[in-house]
């Protein structure tokens, strides 16, 4: 449906929504007001919604970064530690041969 088509199916809803209301009186005004109104209402749920879907997000970005950083430091301090070891077995050897 191209954006006009959808145009007009808005606007025939509307009149119809407004009946024999004469375009441009009060009333007519009133419920093209409403209409807007929720339209506003509409448009302001989707804008929470998807705020809040991102703050979920971010949420579990964070999570799954802290996640893999911890990781990281594990493995990094494992690595450490067997260099050392290695560092120290190495320096052992070297002690005994020199004896």
């Amino acid at each position: 449906m191209t954006v006009r088509q959808q145009q007009m199916a808005k606007q025939a809803a509307e009149s119809e929504s407004v009946g024999s209301v004469r375009p441009g009186s009060r009333e007519h005004l009133w419920a093209e007001y409403e209409s807007a109104v929720r339209d506003w209402e509409k448009a302001g749920a989707a804008e929470r919604a998807h705020f809040a879907a991102y703050e979920f997000a971010t949420e579990i970005w964070e999570q799954k970064r802290a996640e893999e950083q911890a990781t990281w430091r594990r493995s990094r301090e494992a690595f450490e530690a067997w260099r050392d070891a290695a560092d120290a077995e190495s320096i052992e050897r070297e002690r005994t041969e020199v004896r």
